[in-house]
This record gives C-alpha cells, sequence and structure tokens, in this order.
C-alpha cells in the first residue's frame, strides 16, 4: 500500500485482501487519481515481488472513509474489482496452438480465469505456493509428464511456461537405489524382512500383531503414468482395498504400520474434499488394524490444510508429525556443527521457505539455547505480513539480528552467503548448489528436494565443497525391525533392493504417530507447530534414546571424511 501511495499521479490509495475465483485470498488495490492502473502495475513490479502486486487494481473518484477519518476497508473489501491485467486482453497474445490452449486452460482454471492471455503473470493474478503445486500437478496429469514445480515457478508468464513446457525433454524419476554418483549407497539394511503375503490381511486374521500407530502416505505419480503399475493392478490393490499396509516397524515406542492410501502424489491438490475423503478412509483402515493414533506423511499435511480437513472426521487422533520433524531437523543442524567444531555462535542460518518446518525448527534452535549470529527468514512467496510476526516471536530472548527476505523468483543472495541453510520449501530444485559458499550445511527437509541431489553430490565431493543432508531422519537407541510388504507386482515399482536404511533410523513424521499413541497426555499437531510442543518433544526424543540421523542424502552415505572436507569453511 504504501508503494502504491507513492507512484506519481496517485493521490490516495489502499489495498485489501480479499477471496479470488477460487477462494484463495488475494491483494485488491484502489487508486484515486488519473494515472493509468496499469501504468502504476508496471511500476509496482519494478518495485516489489510479484506476489506483493495487487491481483486487481481499480481507480475509483474518492475511498470510502470510517466516520473517524480513516480508510473504511470493510466496504472496500465489498466492492466488485476491475481486473486491469485483463484490460488489454483484445490487444494482448492469446494462446493458438494446442499444446499452449491445453496449458492456458488448465493456469487458467487454477486462478479462476476464463480467458488468459500468453502476456499474463501467475503472480501478479494472485498465484502463490498452493496454487503453483496444484497447477503444477493438473498439468502434469493433462499432459501426461513430470512437471517440475520449479519450472512453474520460474515460468510466472503463461507464454514463457509454454514455451519451456513444449521445449523441455519430459522427466522421469528414477526408481530403484541411488547410484553412488562419487558416493557409497546407504547399505541394505539386515533387519528389514520381504513378504509377498498383504500384512493388513495377516493382522486381521490374527497371524500378525496388531499395529498401536501408523502413519499414511501416498503413491509416487510416475507409477501410473510410467506403466509401473497397471490400471487392473492399481484398481485391485489401491481403489478396491483402500489402500494396504506397507510395511510394520517394532520400535522402542510402539509398532508402526505404515499405509499406503489410493492417492498419487501428482493428483493431491487436484480435489482437496477428494484428497481429505481418501485420507480419513486410511486412517479409518489403520484404526481397524489397532493404531491408535495417525500421522500424515510427505505432503499430505498441506495437502489437508494440514490435517485440519481430516482430523475431525476420525476415531482417532491424527498429527502432521512436523514437531518431531522439527526436532529432527535441529538435531541434525546441531549435531553437524558439532561435527564440524563449528560454533552455531558463529553463523548466519538462512531458513529458506518460513512455512511450518522451517519456522518450527529455527525457533526450537533458539528455545534449545542454540543461538545463531544471524537469522534470515526467507519466504519465496513474500508473506511478510506473517513473517514480521514470527520474528518478533522469535526475538524474545535473542540478541542476534532478524532479517527478512521475501521473494516471488529465485532464492535472494542471502542464501546463498550464510553458513547454515535450512530447506523447507515444495519448489524442488530452487536452490543452485553449485552457487552456495563453501563449507555451506544445507540441512533439507523439502519435498522435492530444494536442491539438485546429483548436483549436491558432486559439490560435496570437489574442492571447496560444501554439505547437503536430508533431514527429518533420527535414529534410535536399538535396531528396529520391519516387515515389509513387497509382492512381484511392485518390483516395477521399488526394484529389486529396496531394503535401504540404517538399520536403526525412522523418519520422524512416522515416529510421530507411535509417541502420540504411546505418551499420556500428549497432544496431535494440526496446523502451526507449537513452540512449546517442539521442545517437549525434543526432549522425550533425547530421553527415549533417539538421535540425529548418520550424515546422508536421498540413498547417499555421508562419510566423516566427506563431512569434514565438504563442511570446512572456504
Amino acid at each position: 500500500e504504501a508503494a502504491l501511495q507513492a507512484c506519481p499521479g496517485v493521490d490516495g490509495a489502499a489495498v485489501v485482501v480479499r477471496s479470488g475465483p477460487t477462494g484463495d485470498l488475494r491483494l485488491g488495490g484502489y487508486l484515486v487519481g488519473t494515472v493509468d492502473p496499469e501504468h502504476v502495475r508496471e511500476v509496482l513490479r519494478e518495485q516489489l515481488p510479484s506476489a506483493l502486486v495487487p491481483a486487481t487494481l481499480k481507480r475509483v473518484d474518492r475511498l470510502p472513509l470510517t466516520p473517524t477519518g480513516k480508510v473504511d476497508r470493510v466496504a472496500l473489501a465489498s466492492w466488485e474489482p476491475t481486473d486491469t491485467a485483463q484490460a488489454s486482453i483484445k490487444t494482448a497474445k492469446r494462446p493458438a496452438t494446442p499444446d499452449e490452449l491445453a496449458i492456458a486452460t488448465v493456469w487458467g482454471a487454477v486462478l479462476g480465469i476464463s480467458d488468459p492471455t500468453l502476456d499474463d503473470d501467475f503472480f501478479a493474478l494472485g498465484g502463490h505456493s498452493l496454487l503453483i503445486t496444484r497447477l503444477a500437478s493438473r498439468l502434469s496429469a493433462t499432459l501426461n509428464r513430470d512437471v517440475p514445480i520449479l519450472l512453474v515457478h520460474e515460468n510466472p508468464v503463461l507464454g514463457n511456461l509454454c514455451r519451456a513446457l513444449t521445449s523441455a525433454a519430459p522427466t522421469k524419476p528414477p526408481t530403484g537405489a541411488a547410484s553412488s554418483g562419487g558416493l557409497p549407497s546407504v547399505p541394505s539394511c539386515p533387519v528389514t524382512t520381504l513378504t509377498d503375503s498383504r500384512l493388513d490381511l495377516r493382522i486381521l486374521e490374527g497371524s500378525l500383531p496388531p499395529i498401536d500407530a501408523a502413519a499414511v502416505t501416498y503413491v509416487p505419480s510416475h507409477w501410473q503414468r510410467d506403466g509401473l503399475v497397471s490400471t487392473d493392478t492399481w484398481q485391485r490393490e489401491f481403489v478396491d482395498s483402500e489402500g494396504f499396509l506397507a510395511s510394520v516397524l517394532d520400535t522402542p515406542v510402539g509398532r508402526i504400520g505404515v499405509i499406503v492410501a489410493p492417492l498419487a502424489a501428482n493428483r493431491l491438490y487436484d480435489q482437496p474434499a477428494s484428497t481429505a475423503e481418501v485420507t480419513v478412509s486410511a486412517v479409518e483402515r489403520a484404526t481397524a488394524l489397532g493404531a491408535r493414533a495417525v500421522s500424515l506423511t510427505g505432503l499430505l499435511p498441506s495437502a489437508t490444510d494440514y490435517g485440519a480437513a481430516v482430523t475431525a472426521r476420525t476415531r482417532v487422533p491424527v498429527t502432521t508429525g512436523h514437531e518431531v520433524t522439527a526436532a529432527a531437523v535441529a538435531l541434525t543442524v546441531t549435531v553437524t556443527l558439532d561435527r564440524l567444531s563449528r560454533p552455531i555462535e558463529s553463523e548466519t542460518l538462512c531458513v529458506l521457505g518460513a512455512g511450518s518446518i522451517g519456522l518450527a525448527s529455527s525457533r526450537l534452535l533458539l528455545d534449545a539455547d542454540h543461538h545463531p549470529a544471524r537469522i534470515v527468514l526467507c519466504d519465496l512467496f513474500a508473506r511478510r505480513d506473517a513473517l514480521e510476526e514470527k520474528a518478533e516471536e522469535m526475538a524474545a530472548g535473542y540478541a542476534g539480528e532478524i532479517s527478512i527476505v521475501t521473494t516471488a523468483g529465485p532464492p535472494p543472495p542471502e542464501a546463498y552467503s550464510a553458513g547454515v541453510v535450512i530447506g523447507a520449501v515444495n519448489v524442488g530444485g530452487i536452490l543452485d548448489a553449485t552457487r552456495v559458499r563453501a563449507g555451506a550445511i544445507v540441512v533439507d527437509d523439502s519435498f522435492p528436494r530444494c536442491f539438485d541431489v546429483a548436483m549436491a553430490v558432486k559439490r560435496m565431493t570437489a574442492d571447496h565443497g560444501a554439505v547437503f543432508l536430508e533431514a527429518g531422519l533420527v535414529s534410535g537407541p536399538a535396531p528396529i525391525p520391519e516387515l515389509r510388504y513387497r509382492p512381484g507386482w511392485l518390483i516395477p515399482a521399488l526394484g529389486e533392493d529396496t531394503t535401504r536404511r540404517y538399520p536403526d533410523e525412522i523418519m520422524g513424521c512416522v515416529l510421530s504417530s507411535a509417541l502420540l499413541a504411546g505418551t499420556a497426555g500428549r497432544s496431535a499437531t494440526i496446523g502451526a507447530v507449537r513452540p512449546a510442543d517442539a521442545v517437549a518433544t525434543l526432549r522425550l526424543l533425547t530421553a527415549a534414546g533417539f538421535r540425529a540421523a548418520r550424515p546422508q542424502v536421498d540413498g547417499h552415505a555421508i562419510s566423516t571424511e566427506v563431512l569434514a572436507r565438504a563442511g570446512r569453511p572456504g
């Protein structure tokens, strides 16, 4: 609003938040003056991140005022806006080729725009992180190929996106174990047993003991798209049976089952109500197998309004598990710095993606008395007001500087100059592994990874390297036996060797279900992580003998020697 008021030719201005055509929140601007609103938008685009440029801008004769002389924002919010981005639609270039028409149809549907032009900008029309994820998902389904979120993020103008999609070769995720790429693979797990008999049916018939808790997950999108799971198999093994029990883990805090719901990753955000419905069915399936609590893994929390769309409809508590993941991230940061003899008090910490995990893990570091010299909160979708509020909360008891950087484009320079980076975004590959400073430690809980893994492995094994670690894993006090379902029809999708993990390690989001089921007085995490819950979780994990996992990234083992060399500050 301040930038709008400062524009030449603007005599008065106000900005309000309103619901867009798809129900999401967008900025709407109003100005008094003779200046062309589209010219003002161009000025704002040069000064502000795209997400902060009002999606609509209307010229009015006057602004409504309250009896006290202030702008009446309630009245403004009810005025019907004129979308100036569409004002030049007659002269703007429109989609013409079959590919452009197909892409534009999906693009417009996601934004709630009936007739987009090739000059339209995704962020200028109210696009944000959830809509970008939904757009990539729907384009993947429409084009029958993987459309990376990063590609959509880097091409917000529709015409540029069309050119990028029609010129880029389709990508296919790899299957099976990670190739070494300069680092050895995580070894096969000696306490994982494979079976081709349905684990859930064995529990129901009494030949296996019931589970205490469960974690719900989903199917990688390429399983169906690449024909790794046939249509008949999908119907029989997933839809008709409402998913299946993929594995059972006997942890020190309870017996956990992993339920695979009949949901494909590329469709999670298409129909939120359907995703929630299927997730509820998976929770009920887990309950029938004995689970007293259930956690949501991967992208399921964000696809279900961080559990809020599910929890009111289930008989057992449901958690996002983010408080355990945040503890795992904090443990990974502190233990890695300790291994490298680098005091955190000398480091700048950049939180790339200031959402649930990013904010919770950085806040937990402070609450556990691990204070960096400086903290940079960086959000890719420019929620500056929310970040300012969180920064104020974090500043209590912290003597260092907290900076806020917002951007709707690539990561800012601070992400590349920081000594420690916590990655927690949903835009894969957005952090250029070749540009992070020498000796930097990147601890990532993004899905997909915020960096290219192959490039990160190459950087770790080169001179003047940097450290790239996956977060979210914890090591327990003893090996965790696992019984894993692997029928013949799953081998094409999973590969022959599906047992690569360290024997005592487990994902924090999976472990959270057993902690919730077995700890008296413990509450589920729905929505943002409460700071007190994160602290209590860290203490609970430590008391139960859990610690940071071994250094690794997506199946690549990182030795002490590699860690020491790559983590040496340049």
